[in-house]
């Protein structure tokens, strides 16, 4: 049901999308048709036990915002250029937290203040107290009052630290670690968290059928775990381009569900004590127009055909789809809300070097578009910010993300989404 990718959106990890929608959602694109503009139109409609709560038009902040740059990351008053930083995060005091993969002295977690200022590098590599194992991924999450968690599969703990960087004292996970690799973190309440990892051991299922959560509280005594969860739908029938699912925990123990399909998320609990209700925003698929299909579909063959000539297996040829997946990332922020990074249509940029693409006259990349919930069904709006932003968290009205410069060097940027503040 769902690979690493498709749960590292909930984990502070950047993921890449997965095979089967690399190249649809790396370089298919949008520009406008957003959320469609008038007075919001709010319906409730009843499916069996589950709740639909529907919205047509504009959330309360109205029309689309746009996200405005504050400020870049600097390091002793310079700007700072970053390694290859796969893992970050938002933090509650409004500084951000980045594992660096490639900083200049080895894998390090970065710590930046609310005006982007580097703080001091968070412990080191090793096995010791404040020590965690890590080389190129690690899942990050915070608590509400700051406390930093760092999943330290290698050492089978979550080692934790105060917003300043100092050591606090780790959380085993021995049961998460002996079922088979925790991969994920999710903060919880009260200073619990969450571990996902290998929850069911049963040879007839396949291995992302297994995987749930454990929840552990700050002692590292396991309080409950979440099984694997069975999404509402079925699966649709085309592989390539198939939808992917997602799941995660929510820290008050709900869960969360959603699937690229569809702008929205289904929230249940785990037992099945109170009903379900899906979150749905009515909005028009993009669309793939015909020089940005001949685009994808030459990214394909070429891809397709690297998997021929270094796995012997051919690949099935698909038709690019006439439509965008709806979504492309879920996103929980600290102050209840869900971000939902949706799919919108391409607009023409300079063609760019990429392989078995070199020769393209024209390429196509799209804005970064969020539409933002509270988890009760409220649709908030969207914010839009500018094309090859990755938006790594939200804390109130501000929000943190990578980008690659004109120099090609990764920065670490902060915006600021006007008229907003945390509501």
């Amino acid at each position: 049901m769902h690979d690493r990718d498709e749960m590292a959106v909930f984990s502070g990890m950047l993921p890449t999308p997965p095979l089967r929608y690399s190249v649809l959602l790396l370089l298919v694109a949008a520009c406008s048709n957003q959320s469609g503009g008038g007075a919001p139109r709010i319906e409730r409609i009843a499916r069996g036990d589950t709740t639909v709560v529907r919205t047509t038009g504009e959330g309360e902040w109205g029309p689309i915002r746009d996200a405005v740059e504050q400020l870049r990351g600097t390091k002793d008053g310079a700007a700072t250029a970053l390694g290859e930083v796969n893992s970050a995060i938002a933090l509650p005091s409004g500084g951000a937290l980045l594992f660096d993969a490639k900083a200049p002295n080895g894998p390090t977690l970065e710590l930046f203040d609310s005006n982007g200022r580097y703080v001091t590098a968070i412990g080191r590599q090793g096995g010791g107290p404040g020590e965690f194992r890590a080389e190129r991924l690690v899942s990050l999450a915070a608590n509400p009052d700051g406390t930093i968690l760092v999943l330290d599969a290698p050492n089978h703990r979550i080692d934790r630290y105060a917003p300043d960087g100092r050591a606090k004292r780790s959380i085993p996970i021995g049961d998460a670690a002996a079922n088979g690799g925790p991969e994920f973190l999710r903060a919880g309440a009260g200073g619990s968290a969450y571990v996902w990892s290998y929850v069911v051991r049963d040879r007839g299922l396949q291995p992302a059928a297994m995987t749930g959560y454990f929840h552990y509280d700050s002692t590292g005594k396991v309080l409950d775990t979440i099984p694997p969860q069975q999404l509402w739908f079925p699966p649709p029938p085309r592989p390539k381009y198939a939808a992917a699912d997602q799941w995660s925990a929510l820290n008050d123990g709900r869960v969360i569900m959603s699937r690229t399909d569809l702008v929205g998320f289904l929230i249940k609990t785990v037992h099945g004590d109170t009903p379900p209700y899906f979150v749905e925003l009515s909005v028009p698929t993009a669309v793939i127009g015909p020089d940005e299909r001949k685009e994808i579909q030459t990214m394909t063959d070429f891809w397709d055909g690297q998997v021929l000539a270094h796995d012997k297996v051919a690949v099935q040829h698909e038709p690019v789809p006439n439509h965008k997946p709806a979504i492309r990332e879920l996103m929980l922020d600290g102050d209840g809300r869900v971000w939902v990074q949706r799919n919108v249509e391409s607009v023409p940029v300079p063609p760019h070097p990429a392989p078995g693409a070199s020769h393209l006259a024209q390429t196509f990349d799209q804005p970064t578009v969020w539409s933002a919930f509270r988890t009760d069904g409220r649709y908030l709006g969207d914010v839009r910010f500018p094309i090859g932003v990755r938006v790594i968290g939200v804390v109130r009205d501000v929000a943190w993300a990578l980008l690659f410069d004109t120099s090609n060097q990764q920065r670490l940027v902060k915006y600021r989404i006007l008229g907003v503040s945390g509501k």
